[in-house]
């Protein structure tokens, strides 16, 4: 008798699951890959129901592909973003009812360039917990703000490693940005501002030159002192 109620118990579990699942819709796999059919793992969806505030972010897996719950729309706006930037960006609209949707990305060209154009050269010293600086340390350099879609040149993520005296040489436009590493499992961070470098201008002249677009862009050394980071609440 208790196997029969527990397995009428199951059973009246799993209907009223599927009855849910109907309800609620379908499921929308995403698929996301090259015009040549190859799958793009690590790429950034971003699904817009009709309402910014309702948007959902996905990352498709190593098959290319991310599972969006069924989100009521009837017109879906989902953008593919590469943090990478190696292919283009790219939006289209889904029908909420769709079981599948397919993105086909091209790849952006590479494109050879000496230094950034309005570059700064940010002479970076990073100082950890202690107050020395960090010797051979992995950290990241990154914008204040981070948008996605944006020219890799200008809002990238910059990992680099520290010499033996904390240094680090990066090329930056004027702008606010953060230094991060991690320490013993911890993240620790610090803001800090490239500031745009002076035009100057001849006396007599109408023609002014603004020393971040010559080949060899102006310097700014910087010392960046590390707190550490408040913890994520869940």
């Amino acid at each position: 008798m208790a196997r029969t109620l527990l397995g009428s118990a199951i059973a009246i579990g799993i209907i009223s699951a599927s009855v849910i699942a109907q309800a609620e819709g379908p499921t929308t796999i995403v698929n996301v890959g090259l015009l040549n059919g190859e799958p793009l793992p690590g790429i950034v969806l971003l699904v817009n129901p009709g309402s910014i505030l309702d948007s959902k972010a996905f990352i498709t897996d190593v098959k290319g592909q991310a599972s969006i719950p069924h989100m009521d729309c009837k017109i879906c706006t989902i953008s593919a973003f590469d943090t990478r930037h190696l292919f283009y960006d790219k939006t289209s609209e889904f029908d909420g009812r769709s079981t599948s949707v397919t993105l086909l990305l091209r790849i952006r060209p590479v494109i050879d360039r000496i230094g950034i154009p309005g570059s700064i050269q940010a002479n970076l010293v990073v100082y950890g917990p202690s107050g020395v600086p960090l010797q051979n340390q992995n950290v990241v350099v990154r914008p204040t703000m981070i948008v996605l879609g944006t020219d890799a040149d200008y809002k990238g993520v910059i990992d680099v490693t520290t010499d033996s005296k904390g240094l680090i040489i990066v090329a930056l436009v004027p702008g606010e940005y953060v230094v991060a590493t991690i320490i013993d499992g911890k993240p620790w961070e610090t803001a800090f501002e490239v500031y745009k470098s002076k035009i100057k201008c001849r006396a007599k002249s109408r023609s002014c030159i603004d020393p971040s677009f010559r080949p060899s862009p102006p310097t700014q050394n910087v010392e960046a002192h590390l707190s550490a980071v408040d913890p994520i609440s869940e």
